[in-house]
């Protein structure tokens, strides 16, 4: 999830690389992108949180920008006293699909409470679900708050790069993968006969868990197929290759994230090419 927001120095953006949380649906939730959904009510119970102080403040370019902002951030939401941003759904309203880089994604109006710093607000946003496989979904979704409707004062601050004076309108986006739980393989029933399907948020990698130095593209190769779940499309001259790959995941990241860290360490560092033309294929060829 990340914030950004405006300020008398520069624009301003803190990111935090969990959302935790769970999605209870039906069968007229999409869960397949070839799936019909009428348009209308879907009856869906979703509860999402991030952790306060998981939030990091960033540069436009991804990198770290100052734990004084950290600081101003956290003291701003009351984290001490409020450890989690939480929301949770009030309803959904199914509008249209869409094809977005030939990805059919189901559009959706939402209406939730938003609870930030202890105050919570009902707010609306357009979300949108992209089934990736039978067992995952991918959510998206925007919107705009202003900090005094959750009686947090626009911060001002000194910092290092100077003073600072931020303005009182924030934009929240969000990319929340979910997992359907084992126990809901079997679509158990709800209190209407119609099945139900319990998603939760997509395991975390804990930071370090993945370590090569200097390994072997053979054994970097396995570790790649065991994440992706998929299968591996190669010929033979990738696995001769005599490369060495050098990565390593400081933070913690989700399988998604870390797959698509090897996709790009695979291209810088062996000159492989990787394409994911169905949701369980994968294909490594030689950069041309």
């Amino acid at each position: 999830m990340r914030i950004a927001g405006t300020s008398s120095v520069h624009d301003w953006q803190a990111e935090s690389p969990f959302i935790g949380g769970f999605l209870d649906v039906g069968p007229d939730f999409p869960l397949n992108s070839g799936q019909e959904v009428k348009a209308g009510p879907v009856p869906a119970h979703l509860e999402v949180f991030v952790t306060t102080r998981s939030l990091k403040s960033l540069e436009k370019d991804g990198k770290p920008y100052s734990d004084a902002m950290d600081d101003v951030i956290y003291r701003s939401l009351k984290a001490d006293e409020y450890r989690k941003i939480t929301y949770r759904l009030l309803e959904m309203s199914f509008k249209q699909t869409t094809n977005f880089n030939d990805t059919r994604q189901y559009l959706f109006e939402t209406r939730g409470e938003l609870a930030i710093a202890g105050v919570t607000n009902k707010i609306t946003m357009p979300v949108s679900v992209h089934p990736i496989k039978p067992a995952k979904v991918k959510i998206y979704g925007s919107t705009s708050v202003k900090m005094t409707k959750f009686h947090i004062e626009p911060p001002v601050a000194a910092l290092a790069r100077g003073f600072i004076k931020t303005g009182d309108d924030v934009d929240i986006t969000f990319v929340w993968t979910l997992d359907r739980a084992a126990a809901s393989m079997s679509q158990s029933q709800n209190r209407s006969g119609k099945p139900q399907f319990h998603f939760e948020s997509e395991s975390m990698i804990p930071a370090g868990s993945i370590n090569f130095i200097n390994t072997d593209l053979r054994q970097v190769l396995q570790v790649y197929a065991s994440l992706a779940e998929a299968k591996i499309e190669m010929d033979d001259t990738i696995k001769s290759l005599p490369a060495l790959i050098r990565f390593a995941n400081e933070e913690p990241v989700t399988k998604t994230d870390a797959i698509q860290l090897l996709d790009n360490v695979l291209l810088d560092q062996a000159g492989i090419q990787v394409t994911h033309p169905k949701t369980n294929r994968v294909v490594m060829q030689l950069r041309q």
